[in-house]
């Protein structure tokens, strides 16, 4: 059964969709501890099985910082990050703060501390390509 998962900043501006078979117990929600993820109390999930839309704007820009080779979804208005997303080749794939999901408090799991800042970039990639979940951006 496939279940669907939609959501968005406070303000409307940017939107997200994760479809996905497993339930929101079988997505362990990870905390990464860079400043970006701290400050917005982050708390992302991904499903390499699942499908994940960002629906944005044209006029949407990504940020982007570190290694710059993800963009954070954050909405100009208010402020919320919403997803991130990572293009590898013709493919892109992303994950998603579940707190900007409508059933936020459906993922009751606590989250994993992750640390990926001694990550190489070659190290990093490989592990997204294993773990998160195929991406499109909707406009």
């Amino acid at each position: 059964m496939t279940r669907l998962f939609s959501g968005g900043c406070h303000c409307g501006w940017l939107g997200v969709r994760l479809r996905t078979t497993l339930a929101p117990s079988e997505l362990i929600p990870r905390r990464d501890s860079c400043g970006f993820c701290l400050r917005h109390a982050a708390r992302v999930v991904s499903d390499p099985s699942g499908l994940l839309e960002i629906v944005a704007p044209r006029e949407a820009t990504p940020y982007r910082f570190a290694m710059g080779i993800t963009d954070f979804h954050v909405c100009p208005r208010c402020g919320c990050y919403v997803a991130a997303s990572w293009a590898d080749g013709g493919a892109l794939f992303g994950v998603v703060n579940v707190n900007a999901l409508d059933a936020r408090d459906a993922f009751s799991a606590a989250p994993v501390l992750t640390d990926f800042d001694s990550e190489t970039r070659a190290e990093r990639e490989a592990r997204r390509r294993l773990g998160w979940t195929p991406a499109r951006i909707v406009r």
